[in-house]
């Protein structure tokens, strides 16, 4: 793995906890491992449903009249 802040080589051996480990080199956070993994299955989940797609919402504001009541 490699720091995504200096691009330093990271042994797995170097991280002490799944998360919250800092890099050696520079001081950056590093992600928990299978972070990518995680985030793509969340999203392929989201947007079953509709809600991580990109394009117009699927629910929209309801058009109010501008005048005066």
């Amino acid at each position: 793995m490699l720091c995504p802040h200096c691009e330093t080589p990271v042994l797995a051996a170097q991280r002490p906890a799944p998360a919250g480990a800092l890099c050696l080199q520079c001081g950056a956070l590093l992600p928990p491992v299978g972070l990518a993994p995680r985030l793509l299955a969340k999203s392929t989940q989201l947007a079953r449903f509709g809600l991580a797609d990109q394009a117009d919402p699927i629910l929209k504001p309801s058009d109010h009249p501008t005048g005066s009541t």
